[in-house]
């Protein structure tokens, strides 16, 4: 299957803050349960006994990612984890810094295409590269290269038609059943869910259409080594039991 680069709504300037909060709160939700980033851990690991980096600076974080887990599972290889967005959820960065003093977060805009040079540190991305055409991913590798950061892009989806089929199956039954249980509570979440359920529709659409513009690991690898060949570039598939994640990590050779 080619890959089709549409807009999800939540990249669309229009959308209501807290509709996106509630979109990518449930997504963080989700990620916390079912834990599906847990291969990447060896993976981040080993780029930090590598580079001798102990700080993380998370992009496109969303609601927050899997950065609870992150923080526990390497406790030992890393000092702080920083979590920014182009979209800021302060409310949800809040709720899990106030859970992990490891954890802490920017307020103010962040374009993964253009960080500031004062935050250093790995760059992670989780879940967040399809958002981007060919050319800004190239952006993004090349700002981490340019302001002498390492680089780990993971993605746990795929661009199969039997993710469409997960997605557009049990996104609606999983936003219905779990609504309740995500933190931080708001009345608003579930207004927006069983009243009017705007936010499992819009999820449902952006889940669709992130998987249609999924990049393969060695597409990405292809577009790392473009972009910045002084970089040590590093792709494929690392497996944990059931769960598949695909990623390419960058460092200074």
């Amino acid at each position: 299957m080619r890959r089709y680069h549409f807009a999800e709504t939540e990249d669309k300037k229009w959308l209501p803050g807290s509709i996106r909060s509630y979109m990518v709160d449930y997504l963080r939700f989700m990620g916390e349960i079912l834990d599906v980033y847990r291969p990447s851990y060896e993976i981040i690991r080993k780029l930090c006994r590598e580079t001798g980096e102990r700080k993380i600076t998370d992009l496109c974080s969303g609601g927050g990612g899997i950065s609870l887990r992150l923080a526990e599972e390497l406790k030992d290889e890393i000092d702080s984890i920083v979590l920014s967005d182009l979209y800021p959820n302060t409310d949800s960065f809040r709720y899990l810094a106030s859970r992990n003093s490891k954890i802490s977060f920017i307020t103010e805009p962040v374009d993964a295409r253009d960080v500031p040079d004062s935050l250093k540190g790995i760059r992670t991305i989780y879940s967040s590269i399809p958002h981007f055409s060919p050319d800004e991913v190239k952006d993004i590798f090349r700002s981490s290269f340019t302001s002498s950061n390492p680089i780990a892009v993971f993605e746990a989806a795929e661009r199969k038609i039997s993710h469409l089929l997960v997605i557009l199956i049990f996104t609606p039954i999983l936003f219905f059943l779990f609504t309740p249980f995500i933190r931080p509570f708001r009345f608003g979440r579930l207004f927006f869910t069983y009243v009017f359920p705007v936010v499992p529709v819009l999820t449902t659409f952006d889940g669709i259409v992130s998987v249609l513009r999924m990049y393969k690991s060695e597409e990405l690898l292809t577009l790392a080594k473009e972009s910045v060949p002084e970089y040590r570039w590093e792709g494929g598939c690392i497996r944990d039991g059931m769960r598949k994640v695909n990623y390419v990590t960058g460092r200074a050779v």
